[in-house]
């Protein structure tokens, strides 16, 4: 846990390390969700049974890290992240929106590139959200690649990818950048 005292800033890691040293921090995460359910439920359909059927699992199995950021007891950003042997994926990136389009976005993505390792994960971003995310994509280099449609959804989604390289999607390369 980080915590900047002048200005109430703290963000809180939750992954497999700091589950074996406070089991506590899943009940964190479990009050942070129902006590604040539409906040998180608009990143995710269905958001509750894939935390508890997907993430939770994952962060047991040291596959996923959560990073929650909060402004004096708040929660004001959430990032959900996926750090398996064939995938490096930013799956959830949210920001309370009195917080949105002044750099707390970026902040959150740079903060992703630590925690997963890499500055060019795999995103997957609705289209219906891109024109939030484009400054974002922008300013890390990151451009569109395809688009596809996500089942979970139903709706359509676009593959961005870091300009520095291009993806084979027979090949499925991790070490490749991309936004899928």
């Amino acid at each position: 846990m980080k915590v900047d005292k002048g200005s109430h800033k703290m963000g809180l890691l939750i992954n497999r390390r700091t589950l074996e040293c406070d089991q506590n921090l899943l009940s964190v995460l479990e009050d942070a969700v129902e006590s604040d359910l539409p906040f998180f439920a608009r990143a995710y359909p269905d958001f509750c049974l894939w935390l508890r059927a997907t993430v939770i699992p994952g962060l047991v199995s040291g596959e996923r890290s959560i990073w929650i950021e909060q402004r004096d007891e708040s929660i004001v950003g959430l990032l959900i992240l996926k750090h398996s042997k064939v995938e490096r994926k930013l799956c959830t990136l949210r920001v309370r929106e009195p917080l949105q389009n002044r750099g707390m976005g970026m902040r959150l993505f740079e903060r992703a590139f630590d925690v997963l390792g890499t500055d060019e994960p795999l995103l997957s971003v609705a289209d219906s959200n891109l024109p939030k995310f484009q400054r974002i994509f922008d300013h890390f280099g990151f451009r569109k690649e395809g688009q596809y449609h996500e089942w979970i959804t139903g709706s359509i989604s676009t593959s961005i990818h870091d300009t520095w390289s291009t993806v084979n999607t027979a090949e499925k390369d991790s070490t490749k950048p991309r936004i899928a």
